[in-house]
């Protein structure tokens, strides 16, 4: 029987295929070298590969990667004798950076996605959804103006949600390549 935790080793070749670049351009802002990024990349590969049955489908496998080669980086200095204080705090600053951008990137990625969901939406779901949560309005008051039961601007809110949701869901996986 499978679960929706269940993954394939296919899948995750797929997956680490796939955000290769992404945990590239991470190991590099934290390492500075290229050629130390790509021997680091590779070393990540291998564990990764080695322990795709701990990855679960309902995490981020890009977070999951990134703990990787986080671990991998530490045990390299550590291995060298590199791991001094000062280095540490170096290297825990560059993380910091290099995650703070990665964040932002995303969160606007996010913010643009929305955005354009939101135009696609008709323009009676789209004011609705910002008279109750840019406008603050409680949904008894909106209730009103509909002429429609609370429940029932309870569901037709959920029902622009689940649209508004599915779209940026679509959206976010054709950015990422998955279609």
């Amino acid at each position: 029987m499978t679960t929706i935790d269940d993954v394939s080793r296919e899948h995750v070749e797929a997956l680490l295929v796939q955000h290769r670049q992404e945990l590239f351009a991470y190991i590099l802002a934290v390492l500075g070298h290229p050629q130390n990024a790509e021997d680091t990349l590779q070393e990540c590969s291998v564990i990764i590969l080695r322990r795709w049955q701990q990855y679960r489908r309902d995490t981020s496998f890009l977070a999951w990667a990134r703990e990787i080669a986080r671990r991998t980086m530490l045990k390299a200095f550590d291995h060298r004798g590199e791991l001094t204080r000062d280095r540490m705090i170096r290297f825990m600053k560059r993380l910091g950076d290099s995650q703070n951008k990665s964040h932002r990137d995303f969160s606007a990625i996010h913010k643009e996605v929305l955005d354009e969901c939101m135009n696609e939406l008709g323009g009676h779901a789209r004011s609705l959804l910002i008279q109750r949560y840019q406008k603050k309005s409680s949904v008894e008051k909106i209730s009103i103006q509909l002429k429609k039961t609370v429940s029932a601007t309870y569901a037709i809110l959920k029902r622009i949600r689940m649209s508004l949701r599915t779209c940026v869901d679509r959206k976010l996986q054709f950015e990422k390549g998955d279609l």
